[in-house]
């Protein structure tokens, strides 16, 4: 309900906020105004943190180790954890750098960008195997179900966060709506994201079938794609 209720509300109150958001002398002013969207996710993170910190239940799932303190901490997957934020940030870049036109995409800082992600990818799937308590446990992938599940919500998401990041800058950089109108625009296709999963959820549990559902929807989605495109 915590997600559906910030569907709703949040990409309209956030361009509410952009557009009329306060003033705060030389701190929040006309031009910097909108970056403070994302300075008020601090804040209410620190409290969310807090909150589980002092009211999540420490029972709340079966310890999968009886390890404690310093041994407990080794065991973290910290090279897996570096590699993957360093492998996505280095693709990240490459792919910002050439497709904005701040650099061509032959450009040596694009190329050497793009080598690093994949040499870096290919160093965390090493590091994977021979960690103890991995992030990413290669073995998933030798279940066929795991796999094609992991690749659809791949493709799925790269559809519904490029929508999010992009519809919003057409809207207000190609069409010149507001930052409040945009926000207000976008704010079916994330309810009905939202109604979608909670039906798709319904119908599973009802037919006990997941695959016809799962085919469907990306039918749905492939041909809204389409559209979009016109």
């Amino acid at each position: 309900m915590v997600y559906d209720f910030a569907n709703l509300v949040g990409p309209t109150l956030g361009g509410f906020l952009t557009d009329h958001g306060p003033l705060v002398g030389n701190l929040v002013t006309d031009t910097t105004r909108w970056r403070w969207i994302f300075y008020l996710n601090i804040p209410i993170g620190i409290i969310v943190l807090v909150a589980f910190l002092i009211y999540l239940p420490a029972n709340i799932s079966v310890r999968t180790n009886q390890h404690s303190g310093w041994a407990a901490v080794r065991r973290i997957d910290f090279p897996g954890a570096v590699l993957s934020a360093a492998a996505t940030v280095c693709l990240l870049l490459g792919l910002t750098w050439g497709s904005n036109a701040i650099s061509a995409w032959n450009a040596p800082q694009v190329i050497a960008m793009l080598v690093a992600a994949v040499v870096l990818f290919a160093a965390f799937v090493i590091a994977e195997r021979f960690a103890v308590e991995p992030l990413l446990p290669l073995d998933l992938f030798r279940n066929r179900v795991f796999a094609v599940a992991a690749f659809l919500s791949l493709a799925q998401l790269m559809v519904l966060v490029g929508l999010i990041v992009y519809l919003p800058l057409f809207l207000q950089g190609v069409l010149g709506v507001s930052a409040t109108s945009s926000g207000a625009v976008i704010t079916p296709m994330t309810v009905s994201s939202v109604i979608g999963a909670a039906l798709a959820g319904f119908a599973i549990t009802v037919f006990k079938r997941y695959q016809l559902l799962t085919i469907l929807s990306a039918i749905v989605m492939t041909a809204g794609v389409l559209l979009l495109t016109q």
